[in-house]
């Protein structure tokens, strides 16, 4: 009996042609390599970090942070003993300073630092006899400035150590610019930021600093930090240390965060 074609087993499909074949394989491995190509040329590579950890969302992305490490050079600073060897206000300084510029610059943050060795700022081809203290603390107001010639948003931050005749007296204090009510408000972040995470036993409250030379001329959100006092015995000794030295710095760092967060 004839069958309609219909009908039946199914007729079997006939193999691509070799040509075909070889042409889409072709087509296949030109399109792997100009993706390939693309990537290396970073065309369609994926968005990268800025240096040091910065991103657009960086709270600290639109702030220059001028970091001054009080004193340097012949001005020591105040004196503390630890272990019958003289330490310095001037290395604590800088050594929380550089501190805290690296948690800044690695949160994405444009930091200028006074001074990063140990020299006061003066010019030595000048006459500096009897002024280098004047030139120098006129050296660190026009670096601060600078800063923010172009309309930047500058925000200063001074360490200190601090030192009484008492022995007992310890903590970390912030002083603050009476120019702008930013200051204060900086420095009570700081202040609470230091009691919460270094010392909960801190009753220190912030000051005007109008008396202190840059805090009066400056216009900008500033703060003189006096990290703690090397009168004191156990600070002293604390001070002496890169792990408080870090835990001081990251204290500021945090409460900085704080504060640009809640800027609007």
């Amino acid at each position: 009996m004839s069958t309609s074609p219909s009908q039946g087993r199914p007729a079997s499909r006939s193999p691509l042609p070799a040509y075909i074949l070889f042409v889409l394989l072709f087509l296949s491995l030109t399109a792997a390599l100009l993706s390939l190509c693309r990537v290396l040329a970073g065309k369609d590579a994926l968005p990268t970090q800025q240096p040091n950890g910065a991103s657009n969302s960086s709270p600290f992305s639109s702030y220059v942070f001028v970091i001054d490490a009080g004193h340097g050079g012949e001005d020591g600073g105040a004196v503390g003993y630890v272990d019958g060897r003289q330490l310095t206000e001037k290395q604590v300084n800088l050594a929380i300073a550089n501190a805290l510029t690296s948690l800044l610059e690695d949160a994405g943050a444009q930091v200028i630092m006074t001074r990063t060795e140990d020299i006061l700022l003066y010019d030595r081809n000048s006459d500096y006899q009897g002024r280098k203290k004047a030139l120098d603390m006129a050296a660190r107001l026009a670096i601060t400035e600078q800063a923010g010639k172009d309309g930047a948003t500058v925000i200063f931050v001074s360490i200190h150590q601090n030192t009484f005749s008492d022995s007992r007296y310890s903590g970390l204090q912030v002083y603050y610019s009476a120019n702008t009510p930013d200051s204060a408000r900086l420095a009570n972040t700081i202040q609470a930021t230091a009691r919460a995470q270094l010392d909960p036993d801190n009753s220190r409250a912030t000051k005007n600093g109008s008396d202190i030379y840059l805090l009066k001329n400056l216009h900008y959100p500033a703060v003189l930090v006096e990290c703690g006092f090397l009168s004191n015995p156990d600070e002293c000794a604390s001070l002496s240390t890169e792990t408080y030295q870090n835990r001081v710095a990251y204290t500021i760092f945090t409460a900085l965060r704080q504060y640009t967060n809640e800027t609007p």
